[in-house]
């Protein structure tokens, strides 16, 4: 939780982005919780596909049910139209697993048919400016 910690102290900060909603402390509320849960399940059966070989399955299951926590609130976020640090969490893993597995796996997490819910919070994340300044390419994330 090292980096969860470290990020809710810079939002806290004087002159934090006004673009976090600040009703919501996602360490603490149940939905935010769960998502966040989620996500280290996410990372967890990534890796467990990409470095052991094994889990395809594994993560495919987890992945549904990411696109599947989007869809349930709307979108295009996790919390519905509100961004929040949930994304901020989400964000530098999705982005290397879409770069790994397409790299590695020949695995298209960025089909829109097959994960609508994943491909509006990637196209609404693109469309913030501070994600844009910090998002990498596919070749840095899978070398």
């Amino acid at each position: 939780r090292s980096s969860d910690a470290i990020i809710d102290r810079i939002l806290q900060m004087p002159g934090a982005s006004p673009e976090i909603d600040q009703e919501l402390d996602p360490f603490d509320h149940p939905q935010s919780t769960n998502l966040l849960r989620l996500e280290r399940v996410l990372f967890s059966t990534w890796l467990g596909w990409l470095c052991r070989g094994g889990g395809r399955s594994d993560f495919e299951r987890t992945l549904r049910k990411v696109e599947d926590s989007l869809s349930e609130n709307g979108g295009p976020f996790f919390l519905g139209e509100r961004f929040s640090l949930v994304d901020i969490m989400y964000t530098p893993f999705i982005e290397r697993a879409v770069a790994s597995l397409a790299y590695f796996k020949g695995y298209n997490i960025r089909e829109k048919l097959m994960f609508p819910a994943i491909n509006r919070w990637f196209d609404a994340m693109e469309t913030r400016s501070s994600y844009r300044a910090t998002k990498s390419d596919y070749y840095t994330h899978a070398h």
